[in-house]
C-alpha cells in the first residue's frame, strides 16, 4: 500500500475552504442577482436537480433549502430514464439545476441538453466553466473551488453548498441568512483546527458505519458516508435517521456503531428523542452537533461526542460539520496505509451514461 508521508492534496484543500468560500460569496455576488431576477419572472413551478458523487450529495441539501424556502417542489433526476430508457418527460415550467466538479460528465451533459430542448431553464453549477456542461447550460454559477488535486472532492463539494445557498438567499431576499453567510467564512477560518483524536481512534476500529442525519444535515451524513467509503475502504451507509427507526434499525443487534450528525432547526427535536431510544436498546452512538442544541439527554445517550461551536444558522451547520470531518477522512486513510488522494480505481473525472 502507498503510505502517504507528506501533506495530502485532500489536508491542504480541506485547510483551503475557507478562503474560497469567502472569495466565492463575494465574487459571485451580482452574477446571482441578475440570474435569480430572471428567474423571477418565470413561472417556475418544479424544480429538478441533477448530479453525481459529492455533487448528488450537494443536490439533497439543495432539495431541503429550495422547498423550505422557496416553496417550489424539488426532486433529483434519475439521469437513466432520459440517457437509457430515453422517455420523454414533460418540462414544462420547470428549472433544472445540474450540479458538477468537471463538467465532464456525458449523463449530465445529455440531460441538460434534453431538458433545453423540451423547454425547461438549466442552470449549472460547475467548477470548470471552459467545461462543456457549462457551454451547454442556460445560465452558469461558477463554484470557484480552484483546480482540486485530490480525487477525494472537499473544497468543491463545500463550494457547491454555498453557491447555491446564496443563491436561495439573494432569491428569496432573505437578510438572515445573507447575514449568516456573511459570517461563515470567518467561522470556518475560526474552526479549522480542533481536537478529533477521540473520535477518530474510534474509527480506526470500525469496519462498519450507520451515518444518520435529517433535513439540512441529510447532505452531510451522504458525504460522510462516500468519503469513508472512497478514501478508507470502510463500509458506511447513510440515511434520514427517521428512515432508520423501521427495517434498519435491526441491525443494532448486529453491533454497527451509529454516528449522527445533529443542527439547530427543528429536526433536534425529534433526533434528541431518536437518540435516547436508540440508547435504550444498547446502540453505540457517536454524536457531531452544535455545543448550544447539547441537551442533557443527548450529552448521556453519546458513547462520543464532538460538540462544534455554536451555531450561526442551521444551514451553516453542515459546513462547519464536514470540514471537521474531512480532517477525521483524512487521517483515518493514512492510518491505514492508504492514500486519500488516490482510492483504488478511481478518477478524478468520472464520465457515466
Amino acid at each position: 500500500m502507498n503510505q502517504v508521508t507528506k501533506l495530502t492534496h485532500m489536508y491542504i484543500e480541506t485547510k483551503n475552504i475557507p478562503k474560497v468560500v469567502m472569495e466565492q460569496l463575494i465574487s459571485n455576488k451580482n452574477k446571482i442577482k441578475e440570474i435569480t431576477n430572471i428567474y423571477k419572472k418565470k413561472d417556475i413551478k418544479v424544480i429538478i436537480t441533477a448530479g453525481r458523487g459529492s455533487s448528488g450529495n450537494a443536490a439533497i441539501f439543495a432539495k431541503y433549502c429550495l422547498e423550505n424556502y422557496c416553496g417550489i417542489i424539488t426532486s433529483h433526476a434519475a439521469l437513466s430514464t432520459r440517457t437509457i430508457y430515453k422517455n420523454n418527460i414533460s418540462l414544462k415550467n420547470t428549472l433544472v439545476i445540474i450540479f458538477s466538479q468537471s463538467g465532464q460528465s456525458h449523463d449530465l451533459i445529455e440531460y441538460t441538453t434534453y431538458a433545453k430542448q423540451k423547454g425547461a431553464e438549466t442552470l449549472a453549477f460547475v467548477n470548470d466553466e471552459d467545461s462543456d456542461l457549462a457551454q451547454i447550460a442556460d445560465n452558469v454559477i461558477p463554484l470557484l473551488a480552484g483546480k482540486e488535486k485530490s480525487i477525494a472532492a472537499t473544497k468543491s463539494y463545500i463550494a457547491t453548498l454555498s453557491a447555491l445557498l446564496q443563491f436561495v438567499a439573494i432569491l428569496e431576499r432573505d437578510q438572515k441568512l445573507l447575514n449568516a453567510l456573511t459570517n461563515l467564512p470567518q467561522e470556518l477560518i475560526n474552526f479549522k483546527n480542533f481536537d478529533y483524536e477521540e473520535l477518530l481512534n474510534h474509527m480506526k476500529r470500525l469496519n462498519n458505519v450507520i451515518i444518520l442525519g435529517r433535513g439540512y444535515g441529510l447532505t452531510v451524513a451522504k458525504e460522510a458516508a462516500l468519503k469513508l467509503k472512497e478514501t478508507c475502504g470502510i463500509h458506511a451507509e447513510a440515511m434520514s435517521a427517521a428512515e432508520f427507526m423501521h427495517g434498519p434499525l435491526s441491525l443494532i443487534s448486529q453491533g454497527i456503531p451509529l454516528l449522527l450528525f445533529l443542527q439547530d432547526d427543528h429536526t433536534q427535536y425529534n433526533l434528541e428523542d431518536t437518540i435516547c431510544k436508540l440508547k435504550t436498546i444498547g446502540a453505540n452512538i457517536s454524536i457531531i452537533a452544535p455545543r448550544n442544541i447539547l441537551t442533557s439527554k443527548i450529552k448521556s445517550s453519546a458513547n462520543i461526542l464532538v460538540e462544534l461551536p455554536n451555531s450561526i444558522h442551521p444551514c451553516c451547520d453542515p459546513f462547519i460539520s464536514m470540514q471537521f470531518f474531512y480532517q477525521i477522512v483524512e487521517q483515518l486513510s493514512i492510518s491505514k496505509g492508504l492514500n486519500p488522494d488516490q482510492p483504488p480505481f478511481l478518477k478524478k473525472i468520472t464520465k457515466t451514461i
